[in-house]
């Protein structure tokens, strides 16, 4: 009887265990495995995103921060640059790839991570509070640093799997940005901060994003300036689908400091370095500050699809994520991915050094110049909207948002167009700025929609140069 109760026992709370697996799935299609494996690499980076989104108070409260926008905006953006373990695929067919995240697979892996990494921070602490060596403690600090972004990545990861129990670090990361502010020996130009980093980029084919900003999606001079300069002393390529590796990265600025985190990845996403460096504002001659927090605030915050229909929208070769940079007389293609048929349209918002304008992409179908559809066998592919675009003026901060519906069962798109009037330079321009704009379009794209037609938005940002 006693065993007959053990086993009940036993079975029960395997039922709880398997009843609580949490999976996060990304899919990915191209011409072949390769290809579609790193877009389900990718797009699953992107449903994590989503799901911290959706688990933010959640996440906020098992890792003891406190709850503040900034914040918020900060643990959403690193999803995309969270190393990927214990990855699980299925292949269907030769050209459609599932990618997935699941306390049953992955969630050991990040606890493995986490604790490995607790104890060598615990390590590290301990002799840069020990050593009386200022450039050795500073060496020690920078790997803290280094450290502890990269455990609230895997934290951040775990607790949307389910767990929340986690060994604690007696430091934080302000401690060890003010300490490393007080003891750094500044680089005096550029090109030295360029010769540090590039001394550990021994790689093949690496593609280098610009830096960005910390919460800022703005890619500014600084960040096209070192990109720059990276690029003159690495192997690197032109676009991502042709790199083995990835180098991305962000910058902040602290008391007339810039701190400059960059990490480089593999072409699977996961972390292979982490770079910091400290040095005075002063060596820079370009603008460094982001002019348009305010915009990528509104943007980023608002957007938070929780239907099961999933668009993208980026250039073809270079994925759908942030911080795209192209020069006068690049050509790119512009493509959607969508997971079911839709009708859309597409918003531009333009910022350069004499004017900010909103305006809609005359993509043309259904007898408007601006709504477009995708339907039957171009549904999950990537769908070219415009081919072969010149860049050319306006140069600047260029960005897409793209609004889109399902088809009722007549086909009919119940989508909502702003209306527009056509400037001297023959853009379909919005009236108002795109701070402004960004929510007025949403509120009015999908109002009066039905209840059984789905909606969803997607976001590209580039910036182009002169």
């Amino acid at each position: 009887m006693k065993k007959i109760f053990a086993i009940i026992v036993l079975l029960i709370s395997f039922t709880n265990v398997m009843a609580e697996n949490k999976e996060i799935f990304g899919i990915g299609y191209g011409q072949d495995r390769e290809i579609a494996k790193k877009e389900a690499l990718a797009d699953l980076a992107t449903q994590i995103s989503v799901n911290i989104k959706s688990d933010f108070e959640r996440v906020q409260k098992v890792l003891n921060n406190e709850i503040k926008s900034s914040a918020a905006t900060s643990i959403i953006k690193t999803s995309s640059e969270i190393p990927l373990l214990g990855i699980k695929f299925e292949y269907q067919d030769e050209d459609k790839v599932i990618a997935i995240l699941s306390s049953e697979n992955s969630l050991s892996a990040y606890i493995n991570e986490i604790e490995k990494l607790t104890v060598e921070t615990n390590k590290l602490k301990t002799m840069a509070e020990q050593t009386n060596n200022s450039s050795l403690k500073y060496d020690y600090l920078l790997k803290i640093l280094s450290n502890l972004k990269l455990l609230e990545k895997y934290k951040t990861v775990a607790i949307i799997l389910g767990h929340s129990n986690f060994p604690v670090l007696d430091i934080t990361e302000s401690e060890i940005k003010d300490q490393l502010v007080k003891i750094q020996q500044t680089p005096d130009s550029l090109d030295t901060v360029v010769n540090i980093i590039s001394k550990e980029l021994t790689f093949n084919k690496i593609y280098i994003f610009p830096v960005k900003p910390k919460m800022s999606e703005e890619i500014t001079e600084f960040s096209k300036l070192l990109k720059t300069m990276l690029a003159q002393k690495t192997d690197s390529v032109g676009t991502p689908e042709n790199a083995e590796f990835i180098l991305r990265g962000n910058y902040e600025v602290i008391n007339n400091k810039i701190l400059l985190n960059m990490n480089l990845y593999n072409k699977n996403y996961n972390s292979i370095k982490n770079y910091s460096l400290i040095f005075d504002s002063k060596i820079i001659n370009a603008q460094f500050q982001p002019q348009y927090q305010n915009f990528d605030y509104a943007l980023l915050t608002g957007n938070v699809t929780r239907s099961n229909l999933k668009v993208k929208i980026g250039f073809k070769g270079y994925g759908t994520g942030e911080g795209i940079d192209l020069n006068a007389g690049d050509k790119v293609d512009l493509v959607i991915n969508t997971n079911q048929p839709i009708c859309y349209y597409i918003v531009g918002h333009v910022f350069n050094k004499n004017e900010k304008f909103s305006y809609l992409l005359p993509i043309g179908v259904y007898g408007d110049e601006f709504k477009g559809k995708i339907a039957g066998e171009l549904v999950n592919t990537n769908y070219v909207v415009a081919e072969n675009i010149e860049i050319a003026p306006p140069y600047g901060r260029e960005v897409l948002q793209l609004f889109a519906t399902t088809l009722g069962n007549d086909g009919k798109c119940e989508l909502n167009i702003p209306s527009c009037h056509t400037n001297k330079d023959g853009y379909c321009v919005l009236e108002n700025e795109p701070i402004v704009n960004v929510g007025k379009t949403r509120g009015l794209s999908f109002k009066n929609v039905s209840k059984n037609i789905e909606t969803s938005e997607a976001i590209f940002s580039f910036t182009t140069f002169e």
